[in-house]
C-alpha cells in the first residue's frame, strides 16, 4: 500500500496535535497489520470514525456471488446491525458509484468506491451528521486509493494463509495451524487452574488400499466425511486438523477421567458403526495415540510428539489400536532405536556369531545333530539376547542379510567339520517366517549352498 499524497495538506508538524494528513498515515499503517479482510473492513470504518468523528453510521459493502449484489461485511455507529437494511434505501445512489466507480456525495451522504483495474469489489456507505466540505472530500479520496490497495493486499495474505493453515480437500486446519491453536490455548492455560485437555493423533493405515480398490474419489469422500463427524463428536473442540495424507488431529477439553477414557470408543464407533452404517463406507481401524496437558507436555510441540510415541506403540504386536502416551513407552522406543544403530555397527564389525548346541542320542551319546543359535556379543562378555535383537532386525529390514549371513556361516561350518572327519550329522538353522516365506528364499539356499560346496 503505497502512503497518501500529501502536498494537499500543509504540514504542521510545530502542532502538538497531528495533522489530518498525519493521522490518515497512522491509519493505513493500522490497515496494513490487518490479517484478513473481515479485520480490514471493521479497521477501516474504525479509522474513519477517528478520522471524521462526524461520521454517525457507515458500512463497509463487499461484492456477493454477482458483479452487481453487495453485502456488508462490517458497520459502525448507527448501521451496527442493520445489515441490508441500512443501505437499501441508497440502492440507486450505490449503483450510480459503482457505475462511475468513482465518489458519490449527496449532502451527509458519501458513496465510496474502492476501485482496482476499473472493477468496484468493495463501497464504503458513510452517513455523516453534517454535510461533508470540500477538503475533506479530496481526503476520503486519497482514503479510498489507499483502502483499496489495502483490501487487495489483505485479501492476497489471506488467501496465502489459508493455502498454509488449512486442508483444501476437507477444510479443517492442517498440522501447522493445528499446533499453532494448541499452543494458543496453553497460553490462555495459565491464567486457568484445572484446565485439561487431550491431543489426539489417529491415522488410517489402510486408506492407500481403499483408494486403490475404490478410486481416489472414494478415499476423498471418506476422509472429507470423517471431518465432517469429527465436529459432531467433539463439539467443543479446541482444534481439529487434517494432519497427514491418512490422518487427523484433535485438540478437546477434559474434565472428566471419564471424558478420556471415551476418546477411543468415540473415534473407533465412527469408523465401526457410522461411517459404514450411514455413509455405507467400508470399514477401517485407525490407530490412535493420545497424549494429555499439562502431565504429557507444556507445548504444542511437545504433546504432538509424545501423541506420535503413542501411535507408535499401537504397531507393537498384540497391542490394541490406541495407546496413552507413556514415559516408558518413549523410553523403550529410544532403547530399540539405539539398538538397531548399535546392531548395524555389530554387523560390519563382526559382532555376531554362531553358537552350536548339541542333540544326543541318549542311548548311545553320539551326536545326532546340531542347531546353530546367533548369538550378539556388544562388548567383551556382553551378550545381547536373541529375542531383543532379531525383532529389532526384522522391523528395521536387517534380517534379511543377518539370515543369509547365518546360513553361508553355518554350511561353511558343516564342510569344515566334514574334512575334519567329523560325521555327517545335520545342522539345523532358525529362519523367520517372513524370511521363509520370501520368494527368493529357495534360491538364496541354493547359491549357498553350491558357494560353501556343501553341495557339489
Amino acid at each position: 500500500m503505497n502512503p497518501v499524497d500529501d502536498k494537499s495538506f500543509p504540514s504542521t508538524s510545530n502542532s502538538p496535535v497531528p495533522s489530518l494528513s498525519e493521522r490518515l498515515l497512522n491509519s493505513i499503517a493500522r490497515m496494513q497489520e490487518c490479517e484478513d479482510t473481515r479485520q480490514f473492513c471493521r479497521v477501516t470504518l474504525e479509522e474513519l470514525q477517528s478520522l471524521f468523528p462526524k461520521i454517525s453510521a457507515g458500512q463497509f459493502l463487499q461484492l456477493s456471488g454477482t458483479e452487481t449484489e453487495y453485502e456488508p461485511t462490517a458497520a459502525c455507529g448507527d448501521a451496527t446491525g442493520l445489515g441490508t437494511d441500512f443501505f437499501t434505501p441508497f440502492t440507486n445512489e450505490l449503483k450510480i458509484a459503482q457505475n462511475r466507480a468513482a465518489m458519490l456525495e449527496n449532502g451527509k451522504r458519501v458513496f465510496l468506491p474502492l476501485t482496482r483495474g476499473g472493477d468496484v469489489p468493495a463501497i464504503l456507505v458513510l452517513v455523516a451528521s453534517k454535510a461533508w466540505n470540500k477538503s475533506e472530500l479530496e481526503l476520503l479520496e486519497q482514503f479510498s486509493l489507499n483502502a483499496a490497495r489495502g483490501l487487495e493486499t489483505t485479501a492476497l495474505l489471506q488467501e496465502a494463509r489459508l493455502l498454509a493453515y488449512n486442508d483444501v480437500l476437507t477444510s479443517l486446519g492442517n498440522r501447522l495451524s493445528f499446533k499453532k491453536e494448541i499452543q494458543a490455548e496453553i497460553n490462555l492455560s495459565s491464567s486457568k487452574e484445572d484446565n485439561r485437555f487431550a491431543v489426539i493423533q489417529f491415522v488410517l493405515d489402510n486408506l492407500p488400499e481403499l483408494n486403490i480398490a475404490l478410486g481416489h474419489a472414494a478415499g476423498d469422500e471418506l476422509l472429507r466425511q470423517t471431518a465432517n463427524q469429527l465436529d459432531r463428536i467433539f463439539p467443543n473442540a479446541i482444534a481439529l486438523a487434517r494432519s497427514s495424507g491418512d490422518g487427523f488431529g484433535i485438540c478437546t477439553p477434559i474434565r472428566t477421567n471419564e471424558q478420556i477414557t471415551e476418546i477411543p470408543d468415540l473415534i473407533n464407533d465412527l469408523f465401526d458403526v457410522f461411517l459404514p452404517d450411514e455413509l455405507k463406507q467400508p470399514h477401517l481401524v485407525p490407530r490412535i495415540g493420545i497424549s494429555l496437558y499439562p502431565m504429557d507436555g507444556h507445548n504444542s510441540d511437545q504433546l504432538w510428539q509424545n501423541t506420535n510415541i503413542a501411535l507408535a506403540h499401537t504397531k507393537k504386536p498384540g497391542s490394541p489400536n490406541f495407546c496413552y502416551y507413556d514415559s516408558q513407552i518413549e523410553t523403550e522406543i529410544h532403547g530399540r532405536i539405539t539398538l538397531n544403530n548399535a546392531l548395524r555397527e555389530g554387523i560390519s564389525e563382526g559382532q555376531l556369531s554362531l553358537n552350536y548346541q548339541p542333540q544326543l542320542d541318549l542311548n548311545s551319546g553320539e551326536i545326532t545333530g546340531v542347531e546353530a543359535l546367533l548369538r550378539w556379543e556388544r562388548k567383551k562378555g556382553e551378550f545381547v539376547p536373541a529375542n531383543t535383537f532379531i525383532p529389532i532386525a526384522e522391523a528395521s529390514g536387517l534380517l534379511g542379510p543377518i539370515s543369509e549371513w547365518v546360513l553361508f556361516e553355518a554350511c561353511s561350518q558343516r564342510v569344515k567339520w566334514t574334512e575334519q572327519g567329523v560325521p555327517s550329522f545335520p545342522v539345523a538353522v532358525n529362519i523367520s517366517l517372513s524370511e521363509f516365506q520370501s520368494e527368493e528364499f529357495v534360491s538364496l539356499v541354493r547359491r549357498v549352498l553350491f558357494e560353501t560346496a556343501l553341495v557339489k
